[in-house]
């Protein structure tokens, strides 16, 4: 079997890990590696032989991002691409990757002021499809697993495997407890999980206890998930005080990417001494700034006020992000003005963004006569019980707000979206945002059942693996470690989970069988 594996930064460390443990099960032909990040890469192989063998083939998105003087994009072999892949159009692809779409600063700040051009985003376009083409006609791929990236060779290589019937497997966080599952597409949920929740068959006693318990956590202390990111409320000088060095540290950061000639020109590279000045000075101050301005507006909502009796009944908890809605202001604003008259749209912002845009950003926003601001340092979980309604994208607190028994629309491709349409509704049509609002608190009907078998299906359908804590390493993760298993412990017991996971679901979707035949013991 040939395989092509699909990363990104330390998830190439996951994929090279993965395949070396998965030789040792399975027979496997041929692999190739794609790969995003190319100091990560650098630092990678120096270290492991893996990748320098001769029989693993590397597709380097640094390498097609690179924009030679002169050349010129072929829009009619573009437009030829975009017939077979469709999607429908492959601005989808650019869009998925924000460092190439947005901003060089993207990551830091609220920057939408395009990297490329027009004409360098058609020619980074017409340069990964023909890469990617020409790879998958070498390596010839029977399986492609990607591990959670969001750039623009990996949608693409989603959208080449999809048109040659090529079996797609995208590892993903569930945010049910640490259990991970693979999708079989970028954008939707795992369809096999999807089918195992539509599936009349009851679920086994164990998984069902499992799921009660997890639904009885959320019920009193919120929906918490390995890998979510854990924010305090720190102190201004605290945040200052070790900014100098960090400073410098960026300073000789951002002279050593510089002097590499591939560094410096890849888009997954940002510049480190404007990045560390604005995590370690700009970011701490205007985060003090914006907040200090919100405090003083008269439309910022503290925790009392909430409790207040009457004071925001009805109202509406709203945590707007995703692809689809670029102008978040703009949906905020179709939603208040399609929310019942007497209404008081309830906007909550991630505590780790503020500081991220500007105070007139947020200005805007309160500019919209029934729209308030809840302090963003208060948990989302205080705030549901007081909602009537609560309106995301895809966000997690719409399965906190769901199981707490309140009417939940998404805009967005959510997993919990196959909740019954009485309990969660998927909007798709802004035109009819009011009546759909009007009618869905009329025939709002909670079932605890439901959402029982839906954590239930995303248990037997995943594996438990700490993936951001333990395998990727990351910090400020939430993750609890209830048998008191150390780091080594972690990451091994991780990859023995995924393993077998990823065998039982080849065995699933028909790899053990017919032209793609596993062969040897399992």
């Amino acid at each position: 079997m040939n395989i092509l594996v699909s990363t990104m930064g330390k998830y190439l460390d996951i994929g090279a890990n993965v395949i070396e443990l998965m030789k040792e099960r399975i027979p496997i032909d041929k692999i190739g590696f794609f790969v995003a990040n190319s100091k990560h890469f650098k630092s990678f192989a120096k270290t492991n032989f893996f990748l320098k063998t001769n029989d693993v083939m590397l597709l380097k998105e640094w390498e097609y991002t690179l924009i030679p003087p002169g050349v010129k994009p072929n829009i009619q072999r573009i437009t030829s691409f975009e017939r077979r892949l469709g999607d429908p159009t492959l601005w989808n692809a650019l869009m998925a990757d924000r460092r190439v779409f947005f901003g060089e600063y993207c990551k830091s700040k609220q920057d939408y002021t395009p990297r490329y051009s027009y004409e360098e985003l058609m020619v980074i376009l017409d340069q990964a499809l023909c890469s990617i083409e020409n790879f998958f006609k070498i390596l010839s791929p029977d399986l492609v697993l990607s591990f959670g990236t969001s750039v623009l060779g990996d949608y693409l290589i989603y959208l080449f495997a999809k048109n040659k019937g090529i079996p797609y497997l995208q590892l993903k966080a569930t945010k049910v407890k640490n259990y991970i599952a693979l999708h079989d597409s970028p954008i939707e949920f795992s369809s096999l999980i999807t089918q195992r929740y539509a599936n009349e068959s009851p679920l086994s006693d164990d998984i069902l206890e499992e799921a009660r318990s997890y639904f009885e956590d959320i019920l009193q202390k919120g929906l918490k998930y390995e890998g979510a990111i854990l924010s305090s409320h720190s102190r201004l000088m605290k945040r200052l005080i070790p900014g100098p060095l960090n400073v410098l540290k960026g300073v000789y950061g951002s002279l050593k990417n510089y002097s590499d000639p591939i560094l410096r020109k890849d888009c997954h590279i940002p510049g480190r001494f404007r990045s560390s000045i604005h995590y370690n000075v700009s970011q701490p101050v205007k985060s003090y700034l914006v907040e200090r301005k919100l405090r003083k507006h008269k439309k910022f909502v503290k925790f009392d006020d909430l409790s207040a009796s009457g004071d925001f009944e009805p109202e509406v908890s709203l945590q707007v992000f995703g692809r689809p809605y670029q102008n978040q202001i703009e949906l905020i604003r179709n939603i208040a003005l399609s929310a019942p008259v007497g209404t008081k749209i309830i906007v909550k912002e991630h505590p780790r963004s503020i500081g991220f845009r500007p105070y007139a950003y947020y200005r805007k926003l309160l500019d919209i006569p029934n729209v308030y601001l809840i302090d963003p340092f208060i948990k989302a979980y205080h705030v549901v019980p007081y909602a009537q309604l609560v309106a995301v994208i895809t966000g997690s607190i719409g399965l906190e707000a769901a199981v707490l028994g309140k009417p939940v629309i998404t805009f967005g491709n959510a997993a919990y979206n196959i909740l019954p349409d009485s309990m969660v509704r998927q909007i798709v049509n802004l035109n009819t945002l009011g009546m759909q609002i009007k009618v869905f608190l009329k025939n709002y009907s909670y079932e605890r059942k439901y959402i029982e078998k839906y954590i239930g299906s995303i248990i037997d359908g995943s594996t438990p693996v700490d993936l951001y804590s333990a395998l990727i390493g990351k910090n400020e993760r939430n993750f609890e470690n209830m048998r008191n298993l150390t780091e080594k412990e972690r990451v091994r017991e991780g990859y023995s989970n995924l393993i077998e996971y990823y065998i039982r679901q080849f065995r699933i979707i028909g790899l053990d069988n017919g032209e793609r035949s596993l062969k040897g013991d399992f």
